[in-house]
């Protein structure tokens, strides 16, 4: 469950996490998890559920490849609170932090199947067993050919 900070009936912010509230408070002592009965504490430290609802998913906005949804300051509808979400553009920073994760997995998976390569292992296995590793290996030097860097699949390592 998620948290906004409230004053006069006003949401400050967007909603953050039990963990969160814990850690702007460290001179509270707080149970470790969450539970219905730890609301009060909650509240006398001015913050209000937003619970996750079913209908605030369906009205969340799509995003493209070059953007991501993010969730805003939410909205009280008849006394509870309801999450809101905009879309907003990936940084250049954002982008280049994931092709890097992207490139450094791609290239230990190719390493840890280099001695697929040595002529004394392929000399032993079959035409078929050959194609299959050669076809994972183009694919991971092929795995960043991708339109969309952040919903890559990584291809099965062959038997």
């Amino acid at each position: 469950m998620l948290f906004v900070k409230v004053e006069n009936g006003v949401a400050k912010g967007i909603p953050i996490s039990y963990k969160r509230i814990i850690e702007l408070n460290p001179n509270i002592s707080f149970p470790k998890s969450f539970s219905s009965s730890d609301i009060e504490l909650i509240e006398e430290l001015g913050y209000e559920p937003v619970p996750h609802n079913n209908e605030d998913d369906l009205l969340k906005p799509t995003a493209n490849v070059n953007e991501v949804v993010v969730i805003t300051t939410p909205e009280n509808v008849d006394g509870v609170w309801r999450r809101r979400y905009t879309i907003r553009k990936r940084s250049i920073s954002e982008i280049s932090k994931r092709l890097q994760r992207v490139r450094a997995l791609r290239d230990d998976f190719l390493r840890s199947s280099d001695w697929v390569e040595l002529p004394s292992v392929r000399a032993n296995k079959s035409a078929e067993w050959c194609t299959a590793w050669d076809n994972y290996r183009q694919a991971l030097r092929d795995i960043t050919n991708t339109d969309d860097i952040f919903n890559i699949t990584f291809p099965t390592r062959p038997l």
